[in-house]
């Protein structure tokens, strides 16, 4: 306390009066710096005091017999918390009393009278924590005898279309129960990657079906960063490989590494088989508009070409008939 006060005194004195000072600091309280004390009235035997209190400040003149003024001013408006304890507990008496007065009232004048009841319910709840408000206009709502009253009539008389945040609220359940079902939708293996840029999902109405396949590739991506180096180095890639595709969909696992391999052009330790599947997915990346980096794995790039060569196998097996058939074929 002593060192505000010092901060706000506008003087300067010698090292003896400067004793006098710390004296006369000791007696002053901390929320209206009351004289109070035996060693203040000490002090005030060798000086003159003159004392003014206006605009929420205490300013205290001190004149000694050679005609020195000492000055200084103290803030003596409460503080915010003490405003907002004070208009809390205001408000809650009344509501009390408002409440007593309505289990007086019939049922029908209790229910005409519901919105009321709810809305003072809602201002004072606001005043539990604390609030946003400044001091200066907390000190105004202490002014009102009927402060909860006051809010509430001022609440009525705002031009407020409830009716807007109803539409939004319902806008917002049927959105919320649209994103859970097309996010459970995703997470069906079978469920192609949605092919759509951002923009273009926008116009088709499509943002929830957009979000749902992203999310659901960054998961895949991360299933596959977090595991497969060490089932790559175990020697158990392919159980791996396995349970990721059951999870995620092969489609949507061998996007991942195709991601991959796009951004990591011209790094030849992906051979030529994990390159050519690769490629299948081309197309979806470009009408994606290109932007599929986020997919990429940071996995070495050996635990990136095992995997896609491995998960391409089964396409190969079943071109290689088809090639056999044909080299079987008399010519014509």
């Amino acid at each position: 306390m002593k060192e505000i006060i010092k901060e706000i005194i506008e003087f300067d004195l010698d090292e003896g009066r400067m004793d006098y000072l710390d004296d006369m600091i000791d007696v002053f309280s901390k929320d209206g710096c009351e004289m109070v004390d035996i060693l203040f009235d000490r002090f005030l035997k060798k000086y003159y005091a003159d004392i003014d209190v206006s605009n929420e400040r205490m300013t205290i003149n001190l004149t000694d017999e050679e005609g020195h003024v000492l000055s200084f001013k103290e803030n003596i408006m409460p503080t915010k918390d003490e405003l907002e304890n004070q208009i809390y507990e205001k408000m809650s008496q009344e509501n009390a009393a408002f409440l007593a007065e309505m289990k007086t009232k019939s049922p029908d004048e209790i229910i005409s009278r519901a919105y009321e009841i709810a809305c003072r319910d809602n201002l004072l709840m606001l005043f539990e924590d604390e609030t946003s408000l400044s001091e200066r206009q907390l000190a105004v709502l202490t002014e009102f005898e009927h402060p909860l009253s006051q809010l509430y009539t001022d609440w009525l008389s705002h031009d407020t279309d409830e009716m807007d945040a109803f539409r939004d609220s319902i806008a917002c359940c049927a959105d919320d129960i649209l994103r859970k079902r097309v996010e459970e939708k995703y997470r069906d293996p079978a469920q192609p990657i949605y092919p759509n840029t951002r923009s273009e999902a926008v116009v088709r109405g499509e943002v929830f079906e957009w979000m749902a396949s992203r999310d659901r590739t960054l998961t895949c991506a991360g299933a596959f960063e977090k595991g497969a180096t060490n089932a790559y180095n175990d020697g158990k890639l392919s159980a791996f490989l396995k349970e990721w595709t059951n999870t995620y969909g092969k489609d949507r696992c061998m996007f991942v590494l195709a991601c991959t391999m796009r951004q990591r052009t011209g790094d030849e330790r992906f051979y030529p088989p994990a390159r050519q599947a690769a490629g299948r997915f081309a197309a979806l990346q470009k009408q994606m508009g290109g932007h599929t980096d986020v997919f990429a794995v940071d996995n070495h790039s050996c635990v990136i070409n095992a995997a896609m060569e491995q998960l391409a196998k089964p396409e190969r097996s079943k071109e290689k008939p088809v090639a056999q058939r044909k080299q079987s074929e008399p010519e014509r």
